[in-house]
C-alpha cells in the first residue's frame, strides 16, 4: 500500500467498525493487515515493519476501536519491536498479535517481556491443525509424528502434541487470549454437514456436534477466562528438562478468581494417576470435570483431607481435566 493511501484505508476500516456499531455490534478489535509478511498468490498485502510502524503511528487512533498488530504468519517480533519501541506508535495500538504456523511452533510461543512493558495483551489471533500425516515421510519431518497416528486432529496428538500443548504453553507465556481457526469443520471445535466428506471417514462429527478439539478448548474457555493465572508448580519428580523436551508427563496451569482457584491438568502419561493438589488456603469445595477419548466434560470424584488444604483426585490416562476450588 502506497503511503499516501494510509489515510484512505484507515477510513474504510473505521466504516466497517462504524457500520457495526450502527447495527448494535461493537467490535472488540481490528487489524491493520492479516499476515503481512506472506506472500500469496491471492489477493493480499504486504507490510514491511517500517511501513506498518507508520501505518500506525499516523493512525491507529483513528480507526474507532481498539487495534491490533501485526498479525504475522509466525510469532515474529522484528514486526512488534519496532511498534513497541517507538513511544508514538506504542501509544496507537492496543494488542500484540499473531499466528503460530510452522513445524515449530512450539519454540515460537514464549514470554514476551517488551509487550508487558509497554501494557499490550498478547493474542494468538490464528492457527489451524489440519494435517493427514505422511508415514513414509515422518521421519524427514521436523516434528516425527508417531506412526500410530495418522491425522492430527485424532483425540492422541490433539491432545499430546498439537491444540492442547499449544494452549498450554500460551497460557503459560502470559498469553490473553487464543483463537483458534477454524471454528466449524471436522478438525475444528464442531462439526458440520460437509463432514461427510472428510478423508478420516470413520471420524464423523454431525452438524453441530462438539469435536474433541472443541473440548479440548473448553476447558481452557470455561476456567480459564476472564481469570489472572498464577504459579502452578509439580512435584519434584517432574523434571524440568522434561517439560523443556515435551516429554513432561503433566502440564498444569492454574488461575486465580475472586474466591476460587482453577486449574487445567494435562495427562499424557499412558497410565492413571492419583495426585495430590495443595493449596495455601482451606477450600470449601472441589469441582472436577476430565476429557479422554471416551468422555467429554464428565464430572470427577475427589477428596478434601481433613485440613481442607489436599485435594485428591485420580487422573485418568490421556486426558485433560479442569478444577475449580472454592475457598
Amino acid at each position: 500500500m502506497l503511503p499516501e493511501n494510509y489515510g484512505a484505508f484507515a477510513a474504510h476500516i473505521k466504516s466497517y467498525v462504524d457500520f457495526y456499531k450502527a447495527e448494535g455490534i461493537e467490535l472488540e478489535a481490528v487489524s491493520v493487515q492479516n499476515e503481512p509478511d506472506y506472500k500469496v498468490g491471492y489477493d493480499g498485502c504486504s507490510y514491511s515493519p517500517e511501513q506498518m510502524r507508520d501505518f500506525v503511528k499516523g493512525y491507529g487512533r483513528s480507526l474507532g476501536t481498539k487495534l491490533m498488530a501485526s498479525e504475522t504468519v509466525q510469532f515474529r517480533k522484528d514486526y512488534t519491536d519496532i511498534l513497541l519501541n517507538d513511544p508514538q506508535t506504542s501509544n496507537n495500538f492496543d494488542i500484540v498479535a499473531t499466528h503460530l504456523y510452522g513445524f515449530n511452533f512450539r519454540t515460537m510461543v514464549s514470554n514476551y517481556p517488551l509487550a508487558k512493558q509497554h501494557n499490550k495483551e498478547v493474542w494468538v489471533t490464528e492457527h489451524l491443525f489440519n494435517e493427514e500425516f505422511d508415514k513414509q515421510a515422518a521421519n524427514s519431518e521436523s516434528r516425527n509424528w508417531p506412526f500410530i497416528w495418522k491425522y492430527d486432529w485424532e483425540w492422541l496428538p490433539s491432545l499430546k502434541t498439537t491444540l492442547a500443548e499449544e494452549l498450554h504453553d500460551c497460557m503459560n507465556n502470559n498469553f490473553n487470549a487464543y483463537v483458534y481457526w477454524y471454528l466449524k469443520r471436522y478438525y475444528g471445535m464442531m462439526g458440520e454437514d460437509k463432514d461427510t466428506g472428510n478423508p478420516a471417514g470413520w471420524y464423523i462429527y454431525s452438524n453441530g456436534e462438539i469435536t474433541k478439539r472443541g473440548y479440548i478448548m473448553s476447558h481452557y474457555a470455561k476456567y480459564a477466562t476472564g481469570r489472572t493465572r498464577i504459579e502452578a508448580s509439580l512435584g519434584s519428580n517432574i523434571a524440568a528438562a522434561q517439560y523443556a523436551a515435551g516429554q513432561a508427563s503433566f502440564l498444569v496451569t492454574a488461575y486465580e478468581g475472586t474466591n476460587d482457584i482453577t486449574m487445567v491438568l494435562i495427562n499424557r502419561s499412558t497410565a492413571a494417576k492419583i495426585i495430590d493438589i495443595a493449596v495455601p488456603a482451606a477450600v470449601s469445595n472441589v469441582s472436577a470435570v476430565e476429557t479422554t477419548l471416551a468422555k467429554n466434560m464428565a464430572s470427577l470424584d475427589n477428596s478434601i483431607s481433613s485440613d481442607k488444604k489436599t485435594v485428591r483426585v485420580r487422573i485418568s490416562p490421556e486426558s485433560i481435566t479442569s478444577f475449580r476450588l472454592v475457598f
